[in-house]
């Protein structure tokens, strides 16, 4: 039998594999591949970027090989880059190795694009990250930076480095110095004059409430989720920090997964999150200022009363290029309540407002449980799903109909066919601007 590694790899050079047609390649490492399939990998994927028609990025996760990996110089070609590092130790100390190996990585791209760097570590000492943070610092054309781990390693950056950056994602939740972390790095891309289009981020915070007030350019994408539950920042995140990026944001999505939907529906705190039908609701005055809106994710249930259609009919009137609306819930007992609400509302639904004429609109729902509680799966007649995938994405789209009986056109909701989503963690990453 031939040899896996190499019928691997002329798969690779083949045709279909790596013709014209191909724009983006991905490319996980695995503990179960040998040295010598990776070797074969890297020397069909990485050819000089001027002479391949494609993107490339690549996953490495550094603890995958005892030995030094001689097969990843190739990786000089390499635009976007993610790596994981494997320690998960308190002792600062722990993970020097991997921080060594995830420098040499960094130093065979010069040419290095897009950065992403995994670590469940809840603290890194200075000179343990000492080796990736040098190589950082020899970068100069970086324009996303992701980060799903303690910072410690950007203490001390020439901020320089970073000033060309476009997209920051940025979940430090199990950092035990979090806060000053992020302190350092927004105050760093103050410094280095870094004007952000995209930013993502876990939790909001006092760090990122001021960065947002303060930064010099506003953003076209600001995406939040985690727990959030500072009434405070609330207030300030929509009477000041929306108003302010209004005239440039293109998506928001706010999901504020606290599972607390009765305190924030106490008389000091309801309507400070969400979507309500509430003359008092924050949202719902400053989410209009958005005129270039084009797609928002944000909870609109209170319990079983859902405001979908509310919100809907109000942001059509106001964001004239809206055309995707994400349904997300709080995570409150029972966990379906807010979906069974939501249904019957779109379904029911009807309008005969001329705002709706010639609208492109679709409102959907990311079932990332695969399903299991919530609406009924609606396939296409004769097709099977298939046993595996990420998520289910429900939808429905904005349409027309005008009978004899009703000569006035009506539009509704029409309920599509289900969508099933295979290795959405690496599309939802959005590693490649391009």
């Amino acid at each position: 039998m031939e040899n896996t590694s190499l019928v691997y790899a002329r798969l690779l050079r083949g045709k279909g594999i790596l013709t014209t047609d191909c724009n983006k390649i991905r490319w996980r490492t695995s503990e179960d591949l040998s040295i010598d399939l990776h070797k074969s990998i890297c020397s069909a994927l990485c050819t000089p970027a001027n002479i391949r028609n494609y993107t490339l990025d690549v996953s490495i996760t550094v603890f995958a090989f005892r030995e030094e990996s001689p097969y990843l110089d190739a990786l000089a070609n390499v635009q976007y880059l993610g790596i994981k590092v494997s320690s998960t130790s308190r002792d600062p100390q722990h993970g020097l190795q991997q921080m060594r190996e995830a420098g040499k990585v960094v130093s065979r791209c010069p040419r290095l694009k897009g950065f992403e760097f995994y670590s469940q570590a809840s603290v890194f000492a200075y000179e343990t990250s000492e080796s990736l943070r040098s190589e950082l610092n020899k970068t100069n054309e970086l324009e996303v930076f992701k980060i799903d781990s303690n910072l410690g390693f950007t203490h001390d950056m020439n901020w320089s480095k970073l000033g060309k950056v476009k997209e920051l994602w940025a979940s430090v939740e199990g950092s035990v110095t979090h806060k000053e972390d992020l302190e350092e790095l927004y105050a760093g891309f103050m410094d280095a004059g870094t004007n952000l289009n995209i930013l993502s981020i876990e939790r909001y915070t006092e760090p990122t409430h001021e960065y947002l007030l303060n930064c010099r350019k506003t953003l076209q994408e600001l995406d939040i989720w985690g727990s959030w539950n500072n009434v405070e920042l609330a207030d300030g995140f929509w009477d000041e920090v929306i108003p302010k990026h209004a005239p440039t944001l293109r998506r928001l999505s706010i999901q504020n997964q606290t599972g607390l939907e009765r305190w924030m529906h106490t008389a000091a705190n309801k309507a400070a999150w969400s979507w309500y039908d509430y003359t008092t609701c924050k949202s719902k005055v400053a989410l209009p200022k958005c005129k270039m809106l084009e797609e928002v994710t944000i909870a609109f249930c209170e319990g079983r009363t859902s405001w979908i259609t509310e919100m809907t009919e109000s942001l059509v009137a106001a964001c004239p290029g809206l055309h995707t609306i994400n349904i997300t819930f709080f995570l409150d007992p029972p966990a379906n309540a807010g979906l069974l609400s939501t249904l019957p509302a779109l379904e029911s639904w009807a309008s005969s407002d001329k705002i709706f004429n010639g609208r492109s609109l679709r409102i959907q729902y990311e079932d990332a449980s695969k399903g299991a509680f919530c609406f009924p799966k609606q396939t296409t007649k004769g097709t099977v799903p298939p046993l595996w995938f990420d998520k289910l994405v429900q939808s429905w789209r904005l349409t027309s109909e005008r009978s004899d009986e009703n000569p006035e056109t009506l539009y509704r909701f029409v309920r599509l066919d289900d969508e099933y989503h295979c290795d959405d963690k690496y599309t939802k990453a959005k590693l490649s601007p391009f």
